[in-house]
């Protein structure tokens, strides 16, 4: 192509969409005149990029009025002031609309196969659309001009300690005030229904007012309610006051036992008033523990302003507290100012958040287009069946525009149905993730976005998946159809554009089932990997001995006695302790020192700690490769010891034994290794191996802890008697239900599990409308056929040539479907890869296995309409042409 020629693909499509004559000619011209000197004075690449723009812009704007304002040949009448007159385009469309609502109604099957398979396109992708909106766009509910608020982290994403937060209030003034919130974490809130879990906020003494939220009732946290010897108080959510208070107007004053302590009740939140970290509705608020900071810009005030004055306070601090604002590398921390909805989705996890959303968006799309598909097919033998009746319109004089106009109105409505049914399953399907895959209270109502949203892709859908069949309708051959006669296939026009339509359905639903398949593998070698230790049988519950005002000898008291309690009772095999339970997404380390290992001070070696009592090791059976496990002897006062796991041995003292050695703990404090113990998963099943060492529970105190029991016999009816038990051992202390731990380990997979769930219903959705597109082509096909059919039986053929005849179509639609979505496959899988462990890229089982499911259902679909094309009645199908 010649440096100075327009991209002749452009310029076709703006040519269709320009109406015939001086205005096409002269405007063509112009555009290509600009193309070329913008091409010497930039570059071809930019005149190029210039020129699809133009398209971009000019093309719907005078389609529109080829489609509407001239479609009867007549010149669009104007005003004084040279303005199209729109009445008539309204009475038009409404003309057209009645008799679309006229002939969908004749044809119910039709009209409820399109609205089903859009509704089944649309819904996902807009549940996926409502969570973006949610997470990105909305605007906080209650919060004066939220687009005025602004986080500060510490480098990346760390948090901003309460001096700093201070220093900010008070020397930045691009800030009019700043507060704090902490991580959403959970809380133990008992009443007379036991005690259960509810999540929680800790927040700054200005929290509400930096927000400007409105509180319902009450108060907000006062400063003085930060001191350590305060009263507990706590501000409660619109929900926990109706749903554990009857909505009681004097709910002030009346206490709430959280975390063990009482908490007097001075404020309820207005209804609907959502986390700035989580679009959540929290249970509770409580002062503050950790911080994220919050600060709201002063009027006129951008956040590029409070980046400059947030880099001089940075510089004043470093400078003051060296030792705070240098990390071991000598590297200075950064103070970092984001807009609010940073804390929803950190620095750190852009990139990631970005990989997940972004391929859910992908399969979403997928599945629109099977579904698009089928509703064009639909469109193109609906067209086809009405040959005959617009072939009489356009005999009698009307316009090819007035016939596209109404074939489109058609689809449109079509679209909005399908888009209107598509509302339902988005509600299903946002039900489905706030209460599966980010837990119950996340906000996804509908609003004005969303339903902006669901507006745009149905009419897009109706106008551009509807525009071919209109287009192709629109031109029959007169003669054939008015005779009402029967075509050959060969020449039948738009044969390959259905063609396309069932390849891009097969592609589209291979890569969901691949993907599924992938998830589904992955989840098979968690569950096959041995995991180093054995949670078949046992049972955990959690408890804070703080929460019930415990000391620490009271504690380990309590502890003693419940364990020998439950060692008496003749179902239960085995009793143990431990800080930090496995699979449980809680771990604790730090740095150690092993003996002859030197450290450099900027490559630290940190493993994880775990703090048990003599019995852990034999409950869970993970062997005991080297020394001895912990005894009633490794008490506080006698000589330090731990227990390591095989990874740290052999790293440190992989030519002797580790038994003997020593390890200096993050404490400073040296311990001897008296044992070595198998290696064993502890975060999740496809971690790798990692630096892990336990400490002998009466010599490292901690009052959070998790009890483990072994049952005889079935691990389930232990628990009533556990639950009973600390009742009665401690009425005042809240725990939590007692769970599983083979339930523990299934929830580390819950990511997997709810991603191969979406994944399989979106594949089957899928795959079931490549089905019916299939069928429905092929059906279509033999129907057109017939006459040609009939032939060739009559000549001879038998109906195993017939069979094979239509089948190698079929086939050669699959084949063709298969492949493209194969490579379409594998790009999404290592998508997959990248955001969840455990996903193999090159596993052959997955694809192997959805192309074998979708081929059999596909070779299905195609084996019906041969089988009925094999029992033509020759006679017949000769007299009916």
């Amino acid at each position: 192509m010649s440096p100075n020629h327009v991209p002749r693909l452009a310029q076709g499509l703006l040519g269709l969409c320009l109406p015939k004559g001086l205005v096409r000619d002269s405007l063509l011209g112009d555009l290509q005149e600009e193309f070329a000197w913008r091409t010497h004075a930039a570059s071809q690449a930019r005149a190029r990029i210039w020129y699809w723009r133009q398209v971009v812009v000019l093309g719907p704007r005078y389609l529109w009025e080829r489609l509407w304002y001239r479609r009867t040949s007549v010149v669009p009448r104007h005003d004084h002031h040279g303005r199209h007159r729109r009445g008539t385009v309204f009475e038009s469309f409404t003309r057209d609309a009645r008799l679309a609502l006229r002939g969908l109604r004749r044809n119910p099957g039709f009209t409820t196969i399109a609205v089903i398979s859009l509704a089944l396109g649309i819904g996902p992708l807009t549940a996926i659309g409502s969570f973006v909106n949610v997470l990105f766009f909305r605007p906080l509910p209650h919060v004066e001009a939220p687009d005025r608020l602004a986080t500060v982290f510490m480098g990346r994403g760390g948090f901003v300690s309460y001096l700093d937060l201070v220093d900010i209030r008070e020397q930045v003034d691009a800030f009019e005030d700043v507060t704090a919130l902490s991580l959403l974490g959970d809380f133990n809130v008992t009443d007379a229904s036991g005690t259960r879990r509810a999540r929680g906020g800790s927040v700054g003494p200005n929290y509400f007012q930096v927000l400007q939220v409105p509180l319902l009732m009450g108060r907000g946290l006062a400063s003085d309610e930060f001191e350590p010897a305060s009263e507990p108080v706590a501000v409660i959510s619109h929900s926990t006051w109706r749903r554990h208070f009857g909505a009681d107007a004097a709910v002030l004053g009346r206490v709430i036992k959280i975390d063990g302590k009482d908490h007097t009740i001075i404020g309820v939140t207005p209804e609907g008033l959502l986390s700035p970290e989580m679009p959540v509705e929290l249970a509770v608020y409580v002062p503050l523990r950790v911080l994220h900071s919050i600060g709201r810009l002063r009027d006129g005030v951008s956040i590029e302003q409070a980046r400059v004055q947030l880099a001089v306070l940075q510089q004043r601090l470093q400078e003051a507290h060296p030792d705070h604002w240098f990390d071991d590398r000598g590297r200075g921390y950064d103070l970092a100012v984001f807009p609010i909805r940073a804390l929803r989705v950190g620095p750190r996890q852009q990139a990631q958040a970005t990989i997940v959303l972004s391929l859910a968006v992908i399969l979403g799309l997928l599945v629109l287009a099977t579904a698009c598909s089928n509703l064009a097919n639909l469109l193109l033998a609906r067209g086809w069946k009405r040959s005959r009746e617009i072939a009489i319109r356009l005999a009698i004089g009307a316009g090819r525009r007035s016939l596209v106009s109404m074939l489109l109105v058609e689809s449109l409505i079509l679209g909005c149905a399908g888009g209107a049914l598509g509302l339902l399953v988005t509600h299903w399907c946002t039900q489905w993730i706030a209460t599966g895959v980010v837990g119950p209270g996340l906000d996804l109502t509908l609003d004005i976005r969303v339903l902006a949203f669901v507006a745009v892709v149905s009419m897009a859908t109706g106008i551009l998946f509807g525009l071919i069949p209109s287009l192709q309708a629109s031109r029959p051959d007169l003669t054939v159809a008015l005779k009402d006669e029967r075509t050959s296939i060969g020449h039948i026009r738009g044969l390959s554009f259905r063609n396309v339509l069932v390849v891009g359905q097969i592609s589209a639903s291979l890569v969901l089932l691949v993907s599924a398949a992938v998830v589904v593998r992955g989840l098979q070698r968690a569950q096959s990997i041995d995991l180093g230790f054995e949670p078949e049988g046992v049972m955990a519950v959690e408890f804070n001995l703080t929460q019930g005002g415990y000391s620490q000898v009271q504690g380990e008291n309590f502890l003693d006695d419940l364990v020998a309690r439950l060692e008496a009772t003749p179902s239960v095999a085995a009793v143990s302790l431990t800080s930090v339970l496995p699979f449980s997404g809680m771990r604790w380390g730090g740095s150690i020192v092993p003996e002859g290992t030197v450290v450099e001070p900027n490559n630290l070696i940190v493993a994880f700690e775990g703090r048990v009592d003599e019995d852990y090791f034999g409950l869970l059976r993970m062997p005991l490769l080297d020394g001895r496990p912990f005894t009633a002897l490794d008490v506080q006062g006698s000589m330090p010891v731990v227990v390591v796991n095989a990874t740290l041995a052999h790293r440190f003292w992989r030519d002797a034994t580790a038994v003997g050695r020593r390890l200096q703990l993050d404490s400073g404090e040296w311990a001897e290794v008296v044992g070595v113990v198998r290696d064993a998963k502890y975060g999740n099943a496809s971690e790798d191996p990692t630096l892990h060492y336990w400490r002998p529970l009466a010599q490292a105190y901690r009052p959070t802890q998790h009890l483990l029991v072994r049952a005889r016999g079935d691990v389930r009816d232990v628990i009533p008697t556990v639950r009973e038990l600390v009742s009665e051992m401690a009425p005042g202390l809240p725990f939590l239900e007692p769970r599983l731990m083979s339930a523990v380990i299934n929830e580390s997979n819950f990511d997997k599990q709810m991603t191969s769930a979406a994944l399989a219903a979106g594949g089957v959705v899928a795959l079931v409308l490549a089905v019916v597109g299939i069928y429905g082509v092929l059906t279509f096909v033999v129907s057109l056929r017939t006459h040609e059919v009939g032939v060739r039986i009559a000549l001879g053929a038998n109906p195993g040539d017939v069979v094979r005849m239509v089948l190698g179509e079929g086939v050669r639609l699959i084949g063709i479907g298969l492949a493209i979505g194969l490579l379409m496959a594998f790009g999404i899988v290592r998508l997959l890869a990248s955001s969840m462990h455990g996903i193999d890229v090159m596993d052959p089982i997955a694809p192997g296995a959805g192309v074998a499911v979708l081929s059999a259902a596909a070779l299905i679909a195609t084996l019906v309409p041969a089988l009925r094309a094999s029992r033509v009645d020759p006679v017949e199908a000769l007299r009916q042409e």
